[in-house]
């Protein structure tokens, strides 16, 4: 197979500050924090679609390089259900260690069992199982009709997530509430492999099959800055007309993932490439430990997270050095444990 794919500096940077970003938006989201801290920080929903698309993108570039896009799906796939599966072991020891702890009933034990098998094993972390499924489903449509079609038939998609989530407040009192009410007690969350990581991994495909092509896109620095600003826009609109359940959602996900990926595929930036790969590497490993530090010790040993969480920058600061330094040290013992090489 060809190996000799251009590396993309600028997205491993992009991807290791969004992976930061995330970080900083789930604690001021989830423990007391001034609304105006909060605020700069909710950006990092813009985080999740644009690691979809470019896994949408690298494997889409990758397969029609190779010619080969069964071989390239199926390394991906498997790749990401390994890491899954390391990372699900270190999270339900947590889970483990709070169920002892807090001494729960079989009923929680029991529901979180079934959320295991339906959605996750842990928060943060489902976006690995998705985006291997989101990626069968987008290479199976894009097999059977074709790249414009499939993004087409995940746009749809993508329109009930939105729905469902963002703009559910839209649907307050209907028959499509219920729908949906129903559909969230089986499989917990539209924010799933085929309502969320379907839609942008096909977007991400339908990039690589653009840049093929040797279409390129115009001012596309300033198109990118436009549709943040008018992601921002629509979050904080969304936030004053209707009681929405988050921006993770919004319409613009899609125009911004897709000027940012493109951007960062016609970016001239040239740096060492052990950097691009090192950052490569830490944003997984930020965004993937990061939960470790967020609830998994706090859950088990609450007294020394109550204390330091009570100051917000205090806790904010204390995280983010603890996840930082954490993926550094896996890095580094990388190197000679070549096990831990599973873990991102």
């Amino acid at each position: 197979m060809d190996n000799s794919i251009r590396k993309y500096e600028l997205m491993d940077y992009i991807k290791l500050l969004f992976a930061l970003l995330i970080v900083c938006g789930h604690f001021t989201s989830e423990n007391p924090t001034p609304t105006i801290i909060k605020l700069p920080f909710s950006i990092s929903a813009i985080a999740v679609p644009f690691f979809f698309t470019c896994t949408g993108f690298l494997c889409g570039r990758s397969a029609i390089t190779n010619n080969d896009s069964k071989t390239v799906v199926k390394r991906q796939i498997k790749k990401l259900f390994s890491i899954y599966f390391w990372w699900s072991l270190i999270y339900i020891l947590f889970k483990v260690l709070y169920f002892i702890g807090n001494k729960v009933d079989s009923v929680e034990v029991f529901q979180y069992i079934y959320k295991c098998f339906v959605y996750t094993t842990y928060a943060t972390i489902w976006y690995l199982p998705a985006s291997a499924i989101g990626l069968l489903i987008s290479w199976k449509c894009i097999e059977l009709l074709s790249v414009k079609k499939a993004l087409f038939i995940s746009l749809f998609f993508y329109l009930i997530c939105i729905f469902g989530y963002s703009y559910s407040f839209i649907l307050k009192g209907t028959v499509l509430e219920v729908f949906y009410s129903n559909y969230e007690t089986v499989f917990i969350s539209v924010r799933n492999c085929l309502f969320y990581a379907f839609p942008f991994i096909t977007l991400g495909w339908f990039i690589a099959e653009r840049q093929h092509k040797g279409i390129t896109t115009s001012f596309v620095y300033f198109k990118a800055f436009i549709c943040i600003l008018l992601f921002i826009c629509e979050a904080l609109l969304l936030k004053k007309i209707g009681n929405t359940r988050g921006s993770e959602t919004l319409i613009m996900h899609l125009l911004t993932s897709y000027y940012l990926v493109v951007m960062s595929i016609q970016s001239k930036i040239k740096t060492p490439e052990n950097f691009s790969v090192y950052a490569r590497k830490m944003s997984t490993l930020v965004f993937l430990s990061q939960r470790i530090f967020l609830t998994g010790i706090p859950a088990i040993i609450p007294f020394i997270y109550n204390n330091l969480f009570s100051k917000w920058y205090l806790g904010l600061l204390c995280v983010l050095i603890c996840t930082v330094s954490l993926s550094m040290i896996i890095l580094l013992l990388s190197k000679r444990f070549t096990f831990l090489k599973r873990l991102f």
